[in-house]
Parts: C-alpha cells; structure tokens; sequence
C-alpha cells in the first residue's frame, strides 16, 4: 500500500477509521456500508490490489529490495549460488516496513529459508505481521527447542494459536514455507505440501507493520539466525497449483476455473449461518474475481458480490436464485442454485420448497401417499412417496417395511415366482423365504400341488398326494384327455394355413411350378443355362453393348459426373472459381504478415511516443513531476506533527471558549447557578395561585364574620331595623 499516501492525508486517517469500525460494527448492513466507505477511499487514494505479488524482497530494483522497507542485511548467494540475491541475518538484522497494509481478509506470505546455525532466542522470527501493538498478528517462526517450523496468530486477549511442522529443519537446508489466509483460517505449507491450518482468533489482519528477522515491536527480541530469499507477499489467498508453483519453480498451465461441487439447492434453519465457496479446485492464473447474482441482479461489491464466499443467514430476505460467476484470464465457470429459509409445515423435516419443487410430495402431510411411511422414510428407502404400494404387488410400501420386512421396490422379494402381496394375501406365506414351510417343496411347486405352504411336506408325501389325486380323478378323464388332444391335431391338419402351414402337395406343387420356369440366378435377363453357353458368369448381370452405343453412353456418362461435380462442387470438396477469387481478393487486401509486424512496430513505437508526449493523458507523470510531488509531500507535517498540531488547536480552541463564554453565548457555571437559585427562591405559578386563593377565601371570612368592622350588616340585622 502506497504508505506516504495513507500516513500523511485525510484519506488515510478516514481509511484507518473505516478499518476500526468496520471491526466494531455488528450489524451487517453497516459493516457492508464501511465496506464501502473503504472501497471509495481506496480508489480516493489511487490504491488497486495487485493479482501478483504486492512486495517482494530481493526485487530488481536499483536498491536490490522491495518499496518503502528499510534493510539491515547482508546480501549473499541465493539457493541456486547466484551472489548478492539472498538476505543473511545475523540477529538484529532483517527488513522492515511499518507503514504496509494489507485488506485483512485474506492474503499469502511465501518464502525460502535456511537455519544456518543453532538459535539463541527461543522463537526467532522468520517474519511477523500485524498492527502498531501487535495484536492482531500473523508470522513464522522456529521452536528452539523442537526445531520445528510454526506458524502463529496471536490476539490482543493474549490467546496464541499455531501450526507447527512435526520434523525439525534441518541445518543448512533450504525450505520453501507460505502462510494462506483466507475463510477466517490460516494454512502452512512447506516445501509445496500442507501441513496444517488453525482458526483465526480476529477475522481481520491489517497492518501497518511487517518484518523479517525479528519482532517489528519489540527491539533485540527473537532475533533469527539464517538466510531468507524470495519474500513474496499477495494480497489474495494462494491456490494449491500457485503454491506448487512457487515451490518447484513451475509455472501451471493455464487453465479456466473449474468450480467445486454446487448444489442446486441450500436451505438452514431461521438465523442458521450457512456459508458457499466458490473457489475454484483448478484453473491457473489463481487471480479469479467473483461476482454473485441475486434473481437475476449483480450484488455490488461492497455487498460482497466479488468475494470468493457467501454468507447465506438464514433470513427470508435472502430466499431466491443466486448465481456464481468465476474469472480469470483462461475463461469463466458459472453456478446457480435457489436458497430458502427451512420452513415444513408438516414437520415431516423435509422443508416446503423441497416438497414442492424436487421430491414433489404434499408439504401440507408427512405421508402424502397415506401408506405408512413417512415421505422422509421414503426417500431413505428410496420408495415413491407419492405412491402408497411402490412395487405394484399388493402390498403398500409401509407394510412392506413396517410388518412384513419385504422390498418396498421389488414385486417378488424372495423370487420365487409367488409375488408378495399374492404370498401374504392368497397363501398367507412368508415373501421373504422361497420355501416358506422349509420341506425342501419351493413354494410355486406346492401352489402347482395343490400342497399346504406353511406345512412341511416330504417329497414322498407330495409324490403320494399326487398319486392319490390322479387315482381320484373321475372314470374316462384319460379318453377325454385323449379325444381333445386329437381335436386339437385335426385342427390344425384340416386348415393348415389358418395356423400359417402348408400341406405336403402345395409344397411339392410349387416346387415344380418353380423349376418349370427358367432359371436367371443374377436376374439379369439370361437364363443360367444360356449363361452356361455364353461361359459368363451365372452369379453376376452380364451386359453385351454395340460399340457405337457404348461409346454415346461413356460419353454421356461423363458429362452426367462433371455435371455432379460442377452442380455441387462442396459435396467433392471443391470451391467455385468464385468463391476462390473472392478469398483471394480478401486476402490481398489484408497485410502479410511481414507488413502487420512492421505496422505494429511502428504503432508500438507511436504509442510509446504518445505516452511520452502527454504522459498525463495516460495517467502517469513525469520523474520531474513525481519528484516534485514528492517534494511537496515531504514539505508538509508529518503524521505525529499534524496530530500534534491537531491536539494543540483542541486545546487552544478550549480554552478560547472557557475564558471567554460570553463571547460564544455561553455563561459560567457560578453565574448559571445563582440565576437556578434566585429562580428556586421564588414561588412557581401554582404556589402563587394557591397563596392568592387562600388568601381570598380567608378575606371573605373576615368580612362574614365581622361586617360592622367593614361598615357591613347582616342580612338579619337589616331586616330587624326595617321592621
């Protein structure tokens, strides 16, 4: 992140707010709107996230190491022995940023490493990341004691959690390690495969510090010993394919996104929590965007409409279509599916939607067939629960399961020719077992016996009951047997061709008819015996031409096969002359190839010159101009300066206003309450009004009861003196 932007503007200090609140907000509409607010600000500053790595030390650069970090180490070869590429520390060395933030959600830090010699500390830092105090925080580190690598989160609260290797690292060997987060986890892999993954105990990791070596908060602690190269930090979550990549060196090939497995449908419980990943399993370059649709309407940004994941609450506001589409430079994949908040009016656990819209059974009856099983139950069994007897065997699928234990799905369950509903409703034997009585007799044998099937028989015994039966028979059954089957032959022998046969006379008739006509085995109007004198051949059509009548029908022939051609010469593969001659014409008015590279050469060098010429235009400036802001920015306060200042003019601007309260319309607390007193010595207007009518009732009194002392009489004292 450009950090002279951040550290010494407004922009800045609003961005770091909106990050603050953002944390402390629990509603989640206002946690989207500081979103939001951080959205606005980012691009406010000129800032975008990069799809490759943001910082990576050692870079290409004239000072050899990544933008705005300070470098106290030794260059040395590199794994690959090539000098001044790799970063040896020796204790208090190593490489610091403390103005670099990150979007806190997810994001990758991958690196090579080499333990060169025993270590002092007893957790020497390979690097660390995270705020002013160091909580939240993310890094790597070595276990003295166990020699294994680890990866920790550590928490204001003082809680630590970690992934360690199970092997120490070996002396003087290279690893390659990479930390991923993403999905409020944390991963670490090393040398490409993954070892483990642990919780995040904050969702959010900013920043601003980062370091390498040792701990960027505390000075001379957990220094680390060894060489590090190829510090990569992204600020998205590394794929599996990307991790390999950076590991072997391999780049994958590309490919578009290939999305995990996506239901058609979701539903949780009111206020459940459920949340869809759509990252990808495969697909290089790993820079997917996202963007999710609601019924059919793009979710802006700031709503998490590009994040990998969505968050689905479990509220009915969030009930409809919602869509998936993941890019990256190879092409997109897309998903969709219907999201409803679990609502199952027959309590049967299977919710409404499903009902109605995919098992298609009544959400309003737990059985909707009415067989005995529940529509849940019959899903499990994998019956229909809209047919109460599944098989068709006379038997309904809830007493199948519930009290004969036949197959629900299978007429005969036991095979033996008797269906079950036939076996439980006709012969009250088992559906189960072919042999119900077990004597050896299947049961269809004892049905065709006439035997009992649920009483054991013996072979003999069934050999004597038929004996017996045939002996029963009533007299002339075998004479009556006899004369039918002899019906039956005369049948047939009477009007064979009613039964589609012929008599041995017909046959042998048109067998002479057949041989009595001549014989042209090749149908071609010479008889075989003809053929024979001929000597051509019987099994082919033989053809004899007058010469002149040959040459007219070859000659017709071949005007009829260059009429067929030049009729419908694309049957033949072939172009008209006009079609030929247009694309000749359209390929000469485009550019050889020699011609296109000259005019790109020339339009590159255009537009180079363009860019140059009005650099502005192009969103870019001059090294002059960037010098010159740079020296505009670095003439202003800095950001301890401007708070200071900040400080100093709240205190000033108090005291302006306390020492002179009038000046403002304001009064002094001494002079406020000596007014409050005066007013409180006073009657209210309720006292008064009280006070005034007393009094007059108590004026009244005085006169009533002496008038002559007002110059008053009584009515009667009047009256007497009339009198």
């Amino acid at each position: 992140m450009p950090s002279n932007l951040l550290s010494n503007s407004v922009f800045g200090n609003l961005l770091k707010l909106a990050f603050v609140y953002t944390e402390k907000l629990e509603n989640w509409r206002m946690q989207k709107l500081c979103a939001h607010l951080m959205a606005v600000l980012f691009v406010s500053c000129g800032f975008a996230f990069g799809q490759e790595s943001i910082t990576f030390y050692p870079s290409e650069g004239s000072n050899g190491v990544g933008i705005n970090a300070t470098v106290t180490a030794e260059r040395v070869e590199d794994r690959f022995g090539v000098a001044n590429k790799a970063f040896k520390l020796s204790g208090a060395d190593g490489i610091t940023d403390e103005n670099f933030e990150l979007n806190g959600s997810s994001m990758s830090f991958s690196l090579w490493l080499k333990v060169d010699r025993d270590q002092p500390a007893q957790y020497p830092v390979l690097f660390r990341f995270g705020d002013n105090d160091g909580w939240p925080s993310i890094g790597l580190s070595i276990n003295r004691s166990t020699g294994a690598l680890g990866a920790q989160n550590d928490v204001r609260s003082g809680v630590q959690t970690s992934v360690s290797t199970q092997s120490p690292l070996e002396l003087g060997s290279w690893y390659h390690a990479v930390i991923v987060v993403k999905n409020n986890k944390y991963y670490l892999h090393l040398n490409g495969n993954l070892v483990g993954s642990s919780d995040l105990q904050q969702p959010r990791i900013t920043g601003p510090k980062f370091a390498t070596g040792y701990s960027p908060w505390v000075a001379s602690q957990d220094e680390f010993y060894g060489t590090l190269d190829e510090i990569k930090v992204f600020d998205y979550a590394l794929d599996a394919d990307s991790i390999e990549a950076l590991f072997t060196g391999e780049t994958p090939e590309p490919a578009e996104p290939t999305l995990p497995v996506v239901e058609s449908f979701y539903e949780s419980n009111p206020g459940e929590t459920i949340v869809i990943d759509a990252t990808p399993t495969e697909g290089y370059p790993t820079n997917f965007t996202y963007q999710w649709t609601f019924n059919g309407f793009p979710v802006p940004a700031f709503l998490g409409g590009a994040d990998a994941t969505l968050s689905l609450n479990g509220t009915s506001d969030q009930n409809g279509t919602w869509r998936v589409q993941v890019t990256n430079s190879e092409g997109s994949a897309e998903a969709s599916f219907e999201y409803r908040v679990f609502v199952d009016n027959d309590s049967d656990t299977i919710s409404n939607y499903r009902e109605e819209n995919i098992t298609l059974t009544n959400p309003n009856l737990a059985d909707s067939d009415s067989d005995g099983l529940s529509d849940p139950e019959e899903i499990a069994a994998e019956t229909d629960p809209n047919i109460a007897d599944t098989d068709e065997d006379g038997l309904s699928d809830g007493a199948e399961v519930n009290t004969y234990a036949s197959n629900p799905k299978k007429k005969d369950t036991d095979d033996d020719g008797l269906s079950d509903g036939d076996e439980i409703n006709t012969y009250l034997s088992n559906p189960n077992n072919s042999d119900s009585d077990s004597d050896g007799i299947p049961d269809p044998s004892e049905v065709a016996a006439g035997l009992d099937l649920n009483t054991a028989d013996t072979i003999a015994s069934a050999v004597a009951f038929l004996t017996e039966e045939l002996a029963n028979r009533p007299d002339g059954f075998d004479e009556a047997m006899a004369l039918a089957r002899s019906a039956g032959q005369n049948d047939v022998t009477s009007n064979p061709s009613t039964y589609g046969l012929y008599g041995g006379s017909a046959y042998n008739a048109i067998i002479l008819e057949r041989d009595a006509r001549f014989l042209d085995s090749d149908e071609d109007g010479i008889t075989d015996e003809k053929e024979a004198e001929l000597e051509t051949d019987v099994s082919s059509e033989t053809v004899f031409y007058l010469q002149e009548g040959l040459d007219s029908a070859t000659a017709g022939a071949r005007a009829a096969g260059r009429l067929d051609v030049t009729t419908n010469p694309l049957d033949y593969a072939l172009i008209t002359k006009v079609a030929y001659d247009g694309v000749v014409t359209e390929r000469n008015a485009r550019p050889t190839q020699a011609e296109s590279d000259a005019a790109v050469s020339q339009a590159r060098v255009a537009g180079r010159s363009d860019v140059m010429i009005d650099p502005a235009n192009y969103s870019l400036f001059s090294a002059e101009a960037y010098t010159a802001v740079v020296a505009e920015r670095d003439a202003r306060p800095s950001l301890a300066a401007y708070n200071t200042a900040v400080v100093e003019s709240l205190t000033t601007g108090r005291s302006s206003v306390t020492n002179n309260p009038g000046d403002y319309g304001l009064y002094r607390a001494a002079a406020y309450n000596a007014v409050v007193a005066e007013r409180d010595a006073r009657p209210t207007q309720a006292e008064s009004d009280a006070a005034v009518s007393q009094a007059r009732v108590a004026g009244r009194s005085d006169v009533i009861t002496d008038p002559a002392n007002y110059s008053l009489f009584s009515a009667e004292a009047y009256t007497a003196v009339v009198a």
